[in-house]
């Protein structure tokens, strides 16, 4: 149950927005945002003790980087092109006024930027920035060991782009649950080898796929013919010259109905041979030809997608931005455009219906705001301290409602994810296997495989038919509900 209670925002934190507003970079409607968007009493949603939102850090000169970072990306409205746009993105890379460590060290400037960038256009660029900032280089600072980080330094230095490859020609919208991608190794060469099975497990849609010179790819890790699941690799996509490594094909997706400054790809892998060090070993590595798991933490998707996590949080504030701009420039026309009151000629604004709708508009749209930049204060916490600290997860509950789930090999439990939540496991000293049984919507079970339609396996029909739910937990879970239905109505 979450409850409504005012924000509280610093007396320093309203202060010091006020002065990031006098930027003389920034546009009349960027600077009437950002004040007032925090000046506003707003409200956001939490539970437990109040905090104060830490929307804005003091830990960086937030004037100089507003100014920096829009004079870095005041072309973009122009650039209609990917290597126009490309180019922009390559001399912001350079200057650093964004850094790839931010994400970690300083994630309020991370996610300030692409608040930024949102003032000055959603378009292809916006995609091809978080790609690059977010996805990639965000990958290297989650997923590789301590030797491989000095890597970010160089690309930056560089201004070499890189792409995210994981989602698969017939993944659809089970993007990382579907990676048919290979990655062997080879014991006699000491390298691992790439390769698309087939047309089906082409790398699809990959934003900045095209012009970027590095990628961090997705595959299936085999050792010894044994498959370990998703795992990290850091490869070169081009050479110096600009032309493409041996054993790699990327085609062009062609143009879209919009966004036509950023490239997408479909790419093909064929016997690329990567050396060891490719492999992001933060988790998992390679030693004496075994595969080891690095820590207490396994390799699995989760792991991998949490960049995707990060995304969500930055488009999300972006497109809040976004929609707050439009309103306030739809304001202005409001306010020189004439119309015919009951008293004679008026503007549009002075119109009750319109600034009644203007009025509730801003109001539900800086609640918004307001709710996601306390999602994003605890999230900061979680990327400096690498996970969510016990003290953020029992601030929503009590410590006497966790239920540890233990036991020795051959114990089960059942349960409802819907009215749980796991925080993470407390690894043993051994090994072992756990084994994860889902429910499956129905309308998951169908997935889509170089245009045509099979039908997947009903792992748990049986679960669906007997409903095992209703005898052990009370009750009958929804996802059982849909196949039913779905099923009478296939009959019908």
């Amino acid at each position: 149950m979450y409850t409504c209670i005012e924000a509280e925002f610093p007396e320093s934190v309203t202060s010091q927005l006020h002065q990031n507003t006098l930027s003389r970079s920034l546009e009349k409607e960027t600077k009437m945002m950002f004040s007032s968007v925090l000046r506003r009493s707003s409200r956001m949603m939490m539970r437990g003790s109040q905090k104060k939102c830490r929307y804005f850090s003091s830990e960086f000169d937030h004037e100089t980087f507003v100014s920096d970072m829009l004079e870095q990306v005041k072309d973009v409205p122009t650039a209609t092109d990917p290597f126009q746009s490309s180019e922009i993105l390559r001399n912001l890379v350079k200057s650093n006024v964004l850094s790839y460590w931010d994400m970690k060290e300083n994630p309020e400037k991370f996610f300030m930027a692409h608040r930024l960038l949102a003032t000055v256009g959603l378009g292809g660029f916006g995609i091809r920035f978080t790609v690059q900032f977010n996805l990639f280089a965000g990958s290297i600072v989650g997923l590789a060991g301590p030797d491989q980080l000095g890597v970010l330094d160089d690309l930056q230095k560089s201004g070499e782009l890189g792409c995210f490859l994981l989602t698969e020609n017939q993944a659809g919208v089970l993007s990382g649950f579907i990676v048919e991608t290979t990655a062997k190794w080879d014991p006699s060469t000491q390298e691992f080898v790439l390769n698309t099975p087939n047309d089906a497990a082409a790398k699809n849609w990959i934003s900045q796929g095209y012009t970027a010179e590095h990628g961090v790819v997705i595959a299936d890790l085999q050792v010894d013919g044994k498959s370990y699941g998703p795992h990290p690799f850091l490869m070169r996509l081009r050479d110096d010259d600009g032309n493409l490594c041996n054993g790699i094909r990327i085609d062009d997706m062609g143009d879209k109905t919009v966004a036509n400054d950023l490239d997408n790809a479909r790419v093909w892998f064929s016997n690329v041979k990567l050396p060891h060090g490719s492999l992001l070993n933060k988790f998992a590595d390679i030693q004496d030809d075994k595969y080891v798991q690095v820590g207490d933490e396994p390799m699995r998707i989760e792991v991998i997608g949490q960049r995707l996590m990060t995304g969500r949080q930055a488009i999300a504030e972006a497109a809040l931005v976004s929609a707050r701009v439009l309103h306030m420039k739809t304001e202005e026309y409001a306010k020189t455009k004439i119309c015919n009151g009951i008293n004679g000629e008026t503007t549009l604004l002075k119109m009750p219906q319109l600034k009644s709708v203007f009025d509730r508009s801003y109001r539900e749209l800086d609640d918004t705001i307001a709710f996601v930049a306390g999602v994003e204060n605890r999230l900061n916490d979680c990327l400096r301290n690498e996970k969510i600290p016990d003290e953020v997860f029992f601030s929503y509950t009590e410590k006497s409602s966790v239920v540890p789930l233990t036991g020795t090999a051959g114990t089960a439990a059942f349960v409802d994810p819907t009215r749980c939540y796991h925080y993470g496991s407390r690894m043993g000293t051994k090994p072992r296997w756990l084994l994860m049984l889902h429910y499956q919507s129905a309308f998951s079970s169908d997935l889509p495989v170089l245009g045509k339609r099979i039908r997947a396996p009903r792992l748990v029909s049986e679960v669906f038919d007997n409903d095992v739910s209703a005898s052990v937990l009370g009750y009958t879970h929804q996802h059982i509900i849909e196949v039913k239905r779905a099923r009478i109505a296939q009959k019908v």
